[in-house]
């Protein structure tokens, strides 16, 4: 009883009616991160994370921070300017976190959501920076990892006329103050900090996989065929390969931006939701199988 006792529960909400659209599930990794920041070992390391963004930004004084809203047209008390930096530095960290953890597929469903709540990106509330900050945030720590790189030789070895995914990536990145609260540097720093501490979190931040798979993993979406890896038969004895499901959930999002940029195919994104979620479900049973043969 004393073990149960001291477990601690979280309520993550998401949309009942996104429920099969797993490449929006990602988004789940802020929430996460927002759980993480309420355990007071792991608020240390955020605490942390929280005072290397604001070196250097206007987040670093009440007053600085005061005009800096006033200049993007938010007129507030200054009594509650501090309060809103502390918001948005959650905020901050919880994007940098739910990359980390979950991977690139982050960024789809991150800028997805987003983008339905504020098409503009430039509205600031008390508990939530304008969009584009964050994007821009999202942009620097992917560029930081090297993810976007990969990606990107990913889709040049498909077809080298697809454009760049997630091309509002870079529409974030322009000189207006709403986009440039924080400074890049701090934002690296942020991230190098975080990973540092990687083993703080159980080692559950996200690998990278092979990037032969992830290509094929998406043709095969892109060809209506759930991104499992293929099964191999030697003998007649069947070889299952395990697959973490964020590698599937990449895939899915690199299908996606093929889809996007094809005009003969008539993939949907609720199909490739679809493939997607049943790629995770028959992985998690040859996850199952393979623990079970051990």
């Amino acid at each position: 009883m004393a073990a149960a006792a001291s477990t601690r529960i979280f309520n993550v909400v998401f949309p009942r009616t996104l429920k099969n659209h797993v490449l929006l599930h990602p988004i789940l990794g802020h929430e996460l991160g927002h759980a993480a920041v309420s355990v007071p070992s792991k608020k240390v390391i955020a605490d942390r994370i929280f005072n290397i963004l604001k070196v250097g930004s206007p987040l670093s004084d009440v007053d600085q921070f005061t005009n800096w809203l006033r200049s993007i047209g938010m007129t507030l008390p200054d009594t509650v300017s501090p309060q809103i930096a502390g918001y948005w530095l959650e905020e901050f960290f919880c994007d940098i976190f739910g990359l980390l953890l979950l991977g690139p597929a982050f960024v789809g469903a991150h800028g997805t959501l987003l983008s339905v709540l504020d098409p503009g990106g430039k509205v600031a509330g008390q508990r939530h920076p304008p969009v584009r900050t964050r994007v821009r945030l999202v942009k620097i720590v992917l560029d930081e990892l090297g993810w976007r790189t990969e990606i990107d030789a990913i889709l040049n070895s498909v077809d080298p006329t697809l454009p760049r995914m997630w091309q509002f990536l870079d529409d974030a990145n322009i000189d207006e103050p709403w986009v440039q609260l924080l400074k890049d540097d701090q934002i690296r720093a942020a991230v190098k900090e975080l990973i540092r501490c990687k083993a703080d979190f159980g080692n559950v931040f996200y690998q990278p996989c092979d990037q032969y798979i992830i290509k094929e993993l998406a043709l095969q979406t892109f060809e209506s065929i759930p991104p499992v890896r293929q099964q191999d038969f030697e003998s007649d004895d069947l070889h299952l390969h395990a697959l973490d499901f964020r590698c599937i959930l990449l895939a899915g999002w690199i299908c996606w931006g093929m889809v996007e940029a094809a005009s003969a195919n008539n993939l949907k994104f609720v199909d490739v939701n679809r493939l997607c979620e049943q790629a995770i479900l028959q992985q998690r049973a040859i996850h199952l199988q393979l623990e079970y043969t051990k």
